[in-house]
């Protein structure tokens, strides 16, 4: 992607880009008003193909993101005598062609135009075409097409008026701010009743079930409602007070968690401006007060209208109800609902637009039977009314500001705010915002497994150990003895190797402990070096000139002369948040970024990785050679060739002579759920899009391997993982990076590493942000700038114009923005 191409921020949601249509509205216009003078908001199509979706604007919405094929709809259009169409439009890619269409996106073309660079997204052009008059009412669709470019961003809309009767709307501009008004005393008024069209009860509506994995996690409601439903799991403190948010808290994985239901009317016809919250807690809330069923510390409490800079508090805090006829002693699902603005600012109707902070308050009764802290929170999750879904921004106490904008949201709405600084080093370890009720529970198990000691069944020790009284937590003695005394492992846990869900650490001398050495096929040891055959160290460092500078790479040493210098293959345990999403990218999109012959003739081939598993050819994704084509797939053979652990997909393997499942299908699952629900780190810059770094990587080419931004398929298992816009930095595919960083086999294939999740690498690996980088396959590049030099090959260009063609400024931009990813 070139720099002159500029994409407005993508928001995901209930019509983000899918390769079908989709119908948000199911009701089909009817024309009622004459030709002149009628006036179509881009937001109230009939159809759409492709496009992102609305985006607040203003007093009222708009539609962006239309790339080349995509259309809107506006069905039963009344054209008679009119001779003339409005187009409100915003580009920032001059040259694209939009075009107005009858009938079908190929009908008989009506009108067309050149879009113009209008300034920003945010800023809206009108374009006048002619048309012929039609005696009748047809449909109209207004089209990406001619010969626009395949991916690029044309243009968004405002709205479509046949000028006449009626004066032409000013264009909205799309400028949204995120920070919340000030100055007001917390809200006392009590939780309201439900509305209903019924007559108001005490008792709520029902709200949809919680139990469907293949549920959307943003729908409509019979009364035209925005239905979201979201989960967390228990957290001993507020997000960004002191202490104990980010870590996992004594027996985590005994349903510590919850689900709910949020219900937005603000679009509805009926109750209107009121948000209506349903929780779905596992397990019974705490009675503190038996004899008053009315206190506040016997139910769960909402809390709206965070203060920021007061991390603990909120402008307004709920006492929710029993949800149904249940008593507060035994009720598990609770109500409350927000029907004003109260952001400190005062009291006013809920708008589209505003931004609503909720905080859950939980005190479950077996955090009290467990001599566990009494009472846990939630995630603050950030609802903008009238769009459906949360979003992941907060005040980043560290770096001084509220955000991301959303170029920075690199996991889509898997995204995570920031965490304060003292919690950076658990980036990699939290749970996707959009979690689903339905995944939490395995999630929570997963972890439990991927910390389990396969030999022992003892837990073992987190990054910063647990809040609560207990040194450690309990074991998992059933999984003890998985790793039996004749089976050959690496590690005895998944977490020794990737270590806070980082990758693993490089000595500077000393055993190489979770770095895994291939080895060629039909060697004595088998495929993987394990250390009962030889123990692999770092002997030192060999110093290489390289793209201007003088770089090291280090030296392994074995204590077999079978592993010589020319069998291994060194390779670092990876980063592992995001790995979801790449296995939801869809085949055809991994492949088309594929120039295994260069034939554009821009030196860069990129190839897919195709391997054989179990008799079948299938496209690699996962490692350092794409060899793994499955996160399913990636986590069994992990268990497999570093734990000796053995499951239905790998039931066998070198490092033992036995042969069956020792792991059950569900456990499995349970684990590829965890890896697979690791959110992704927010971009740490208030507004990522106007890092003069991310044009300098353009320039020099670094976007055509490492690709910015995918769409996840539509038809991913998990409603977390569909349809969201991700930037992980990555084409998954495998480029020849040049004989220096080759490894000792003389292999110099290597599939592109994703960037997302980069700038915190050294926190999570060091507790700190002091720059100690441990990158590239065998961790050899200590620093960003060592890595950038180390690429050659396909790479070359761009290590060339890194080095040579830029000022120290310039690398300097370069390293921030990818110290911001």
């Amino acid at each position: 992607m070139s720099a002159s191409i500029i994409e407005p921020p993508p928001r995901p949601w209930s019509g983000s880009r899918i390769g079908l249509t989709i119908v948000l509205f199911a009701s089909a216009a009817v024309a009622v008003a004459p030709a002149q003078g009628q006036i179509f908001q881009a937001e109230s199509f009939t159809q759409q193909f492709g496009l992102v979706g609305p985006q607040a604007g203003g007093t009222g919405l708009v539609m962006y993101g239309m790339k080349a094929g995509d259309w809107l709809r506006y069905a039963n259009v009344d054209l008679n005598g009119a001779t003339g169409l409005d187009v409100a439009y915003s580009s920032m890619n001059p040259g694209a062609i939009i075009e107005v269409r009858l009938d079908s996106p190929t009908g008989p073309r009506i009108g067309s135009f050149t879009t113009a660079q209008t300034g920003t997204w945010q800023s809206f052009a009108i374009q006048s075409l002619s048309v012929q008059p039609i005696a009748s009412a047809r449909d109209v669709y207004l089209v990406g097409g001619g010969a626009n470019p395949k991916g690029l961003w044309l243009a968004s809309f405002d709205y479509l008026a046949l000028p006449g009767a009626m004066p032409t709307p000013t264009p909205e501009s799309a400028v949204i701010t995120m920070t919340p008004v000030t100055t007001l005393a917390p809200s006392t008024a009590a939780p309201l009743p439900p509305a209903s069209t019924a007559p108001v009860s005490a008792t709520p509506a029902p709200t949809p079930a919680l139990d469907s994995s293949a549920a959307e996690i943003v729908s409509r409601g019979s009364q035209g409602e925005l239905i979201t439903t979201g989960a967390g799991r228990g957290t001993r403190r507020h997000e960004l007070s002191a202490q104990f948010f980010a870590n996992y808290n004594l027996k985590y994985w005994e349903d510590r968690r919850f689900g709910f239901t949020l219900s937005d009317y603000s679009t509805a016809s009926s109750p209107r401006g009121r948000i209506e919250v349903v929780l779905d807690m596992h397990g019974r809330h705490y009675q503190n007060e038996p004899a008053n069923p009315f206190s506040p510390q016997n139910a769960p409490n909402l809390r709206a209208f965070k203060k920021y800079g007061d991390e603990t508090q909120y402008y307004l805090n709920l006492v929710m109800q029993p949800h149904d006829s249940s008593s507060s002693a035994t009720a598990t699902r609770w109500f409350a609902a927000i029907t004003a603005w109260n952001g400190g600012g005062g009291f006013r109707p809920l708008q589209v637009g505003d931004v609503v902070e909720l905080e859950f308050s939980i005190k479950w009764q077996s955090l009290v039977d467990a001599g566990d802290n009494s009472n846990y929170y939630s995630n603050t999750f950030r609802y903008r009314v009238g769009r459906g879904g949360f979003e992941p921004f907060n005040r980043d106490d560290a770096l001084g500001f509220l955000g991301p904008a959303e170029p920075g949201w690199l996991g889509g709405m898997t995204t995570i705010p920031h965490l304060r600084a003292g919690d950076r080093d658990l980036s990699f370890m939290q749970l996707a915002l959009n979690a689903q009720d339905a995944h939490v529970g395995d999630f929570l198990r997963g972890r439990r497994l991927f910390h389990t000691d396969f030999m022992t069944g003892d837990h073992g020790g987190d990054r910063k150990g647990n809040s609560e009284p207990a040194s450690r937590q309990p074991g998992f003695p059933e999984k003890g003895g998985l790793i039996g005394p004749n089976d050959k492992h690496l590690q005895m846990r998944c977490a020794d190797c990737h270590l806070a869900n980082g990758s693993g650490v490089l000595p500077d001398s000393g055993i190489a402990g979770t770095l895994v050495f291939r080895l060629p096929d039909g060697h004595p040891f088998g495929s993987h070096l394990q250390p009962q055959e030889a123990v692999a160290r770092v002997s030192g460092r060999v110093a290489v000139v390289r793209a201007g500078a003088t770089l090291s790479k280090p030296e392994f040493a074995f204590d077999s002369s079978l592993v010589a210098s020319d069998t291994f293959s060194a390779r670092m345990a990876p980063r592992l948040v995001g790995m979801g999403l790449l296995d939801a990218i869809a085949l055809r999109d991994i492949e088309a970024n594929a120039d295994e012959n260069d034939l554009d003739a821009d030196g860069i081939s990129g190839r897919v990785s195709k391997v054989q598993v179990s008799g079948t050819v299938m496209t690699g994704r996962f490692g350092w050679k794409a060899e793994q084509p499955t996160l399913r797939h990636q986590v069994a053979g992990a268990l497999l060739h570093d734990m000796g652990v053995r499951s239905s997909l790998f039931p066998s393997g070198d490092n033992s002579s036995a042969v069956g499942a020792e792991i059950t299908d569900t456990e499995l699952d349970e684990i590829a759920t965890y890896v697979r629900l690791l959110a992704v780190p927010a971009q740490r810059h208030p507004d990522p899009a106007s890092l003069p770094g991310l044009a300098i990587f353009r320039q020099i080419g670094c976007a055509r391997c490492h690709v910015e931004s995918f769409t996840t398929t539509s038809l991913e298992s998990h409603a977390e993982l569909r349809r969201q816009v991700i930037h992980p930095y990555s084409d998954l595919l495998l480029h020849d990076l040049g004989p220096d960083l080759a490894d000792h086999r003389g292999d110099r294939e290597w599939r592109t590493a994703p960037l997302w999740g980069l700038g915190l690498a050294d926190w999570v690996a060091h507790g700190s942000d002091d720059g100690r980088y441990q990158l590239l396959h065998d961790g050899r590049a200590r620093t960003l700038d060592e890595a950038v030099r180390w690429h050659g090959g396909e790479a070359q260009g761009s290590a060339n114009a890194y080095a040579n063609l830029m000022t120290a400024s310039q690398r300097q931009a370069l390293l921030d923005f990818l110290e911001s990813l």
